[in-house]
């Protein structure tokens, strides 16, 4: 009898443990390990043709998953499962704005290919099937196969990534440009691996206007983040040397410079991973388009009320200095069908 009550405590005490062990073994063996610099597919939709000005929208979609009435465990909340019809409406939102929008170019992050998160929709196709006559590529940064939190709900599979659509149709290969920095070695089984998507249209004058989309780290202390600015600055420089017109947008999760803690005042407190963008980064030169007065992200530690939850701006562009910014303005979706509002920049070349 005291020989199966040991055995008995022994197979509860081992299951849980080889069942944790099998997972992380799988994890390991599936998980995606991109090189430095990745070739990626062009959809071939455009024209082509040149400009000498350009009309760019920068949108973190959330996943079709993260609106006005959701929030969301990473951050302070407790959900962040929308039921299958709230996300068939928050991504035709997104479709919509994007096809009404008419903008040259969109930088669009957090678009799910497949997941469970979003029933298997494949929110890429929905997107490109809205602006029919524009080459588009999609670089992924989220690739795996089970992601185990949280515990009585986990995500499950989540193939997703960032997009850069053009009505100008993209000279050269794109390119996905994997960012620095890595978490610990369980975390980063089951988190993104940032990225920055880089691709080329061709400007009036026969240089290259170069589109960076990027999506930087959250949820760590700045390390990360540290790491994958002082790789985009080294990108983007390069590029810049070269004569190109070079823009770099997208979902920085930092705040912007020239954006205080108290720039949109709410009852909310702020999500303790936003951080002040190193006042000592920016090149010489180089010119910031961000709107100051149109919150960009909201907290998801509950659904949204506007002047409850805390907002700030963390979406935006940074541009060389032969550009010329003509505007910038946040649009203010009021956070309808995603945790974040667009960005809209019109630039031209500097005469």
């Amino acid at each position: 009898m005291i020989k199966k009550i040991i055995l008995g405590i022994l197979t509860l005490i081992l299951i849980p443990i080889l069942a944790f062990g099998a997972l992380v073994a799988y994890l390991s063996i599936t998980d995606y390990k991109p090189e430095q610099v990745e070739i990626v597919e062009i959809n071939q939709k455009a024209k082509e043709a040149s400009s000498d000005s350009l009309d760019i929208i920068s949108w973190n979609i959330g996943y079709a998953g993260l609106g006005k009435e959701m929030d969301f465990f990473m951050d302070n909340g407790t959900g962040g499962w929308p039921s299958k019809t709230q996300v068939e409406g928050y991504l035709a939102g997104a479709v919509d704005y994007i096809k009404n929008s008419k903008a040259d170019v969109y930088f669009l992050q957090e678009v799910d290919k497949k997941a469970k998160r979003s029933y298997g929709l494949d929110e890429v196709l929905a997107i490109a099937a809205a602006v029919p006559d524009y080459d588009w590529a999609f670089a992924k940064n989220y690739d795996v196969r089970f992601v185990p939190v949280p515990i009585s709900a986990p995500m499950g599979g989540v193939l997703a990534g960032q997009m850069n659509i053009s009505k100008y149709k993209f000279t050269k290969a794109a390119e996905r440009h994997a960012l620095p920095g890595q978490y610990d070695f369980l975390t980063q089984l089951a988190q993104l691996d940032r990225a920055a998507l880089v691709t080329r249209i061709k400007a009036s004058d026969g240089k290259e206007w170069v589109l960076i989309n990027t999506h930087n780290s959250a949820f760590d202390k700045g390390e990360l983040r540290s790491q994958q600015l002082e790789y985009l600055k080294n990108l983007m420089l390069q590029e810049y040397s070269k004569d190109n017109y070079v823009i770099v947008g997208g979902d920085w999760n930092l705040a912007l410079p020239g954006i205080t803690y108290e720039q949109f005042p709410a009852k909310g407190e702020a999500y303790d991973g936003y951080l002040e963008f190193p006042t000592d980064w920016t090149p010489s030169g180089w010119q910031w388009a961000v709107d100051p007065n149109t919150p960009t992200n909201r907290t998801v530690s509950q659904a949204y009320v506007k002047g409850e939850n805390y907002t700030t701006v963390i979406d935006g562009f940074i541009v060389s200095p032969n550009i010329e910014i003509v505007s910038v303005a946040g649009v203010d979706l009021g956070f309808k069908d995603a945790d974040h509002n667009p960005v809209r920049i019109q630039v031209q070349l500097r005469k």
